[in-house]
């Protein structure tokens, strides 16, 4: 798999909890 897949999986972990938190 691509190196990008890498970069997009921990920017959108790290974004899914920062936004989702209400």
């Amino acid at each position: 798999y691509s190196l990008s897949a890498a970069v997009t999986f921990m920017a959108f972990k790290r974004l899914r909890p920062k936004k989702s938190r209400r």
